[in-house]
């Protein structure tokens, strides 16, 4: 083994030794978010957390939930919606 091997041999045991090889991975996740997703997309979201291979992501839609709330409730006159959940899809081919 050369020596570059071995430094990355015990590196990695250690890493695993200390147990934080799951925090290691959410970094490098949230570090590649924005070259992996592009820039039109990272633009509008952004990569939060990665628990257990989930990646949970935040859309700038649900950053103005409330104020969309408000502004349906407000043209309808009376307070119809009480809450607003954002479901996410995926387009089907040829859609």
């Amino acid at each position: 083994m050369s020596k570059p091997e071995l430094l990355k041999f015990a590196l990695e045991r250690r890493i695993k030794s200390l147990g934080i090889t799951r925090k290691i991975d959410a970094g490098r996740v949230l570090a590649a978010w924005n070259e992996a997703v592009g820039a039109q997309v990272a633009s509008k979201a952004a990569a939060e957390s990665l628990d257990g291979g989930v990646l949970t992501w935040r859309h700038q839609l649900s950053l103005t939930r409330q104020e969309m709330i408000d502004r349906l409730n407000s043209v309808l006159g009376s307070r119809v919606v009480k809450d607003l959940y954002f479901v996410a899809t995926t387009r089907r081919k040829g859609a």
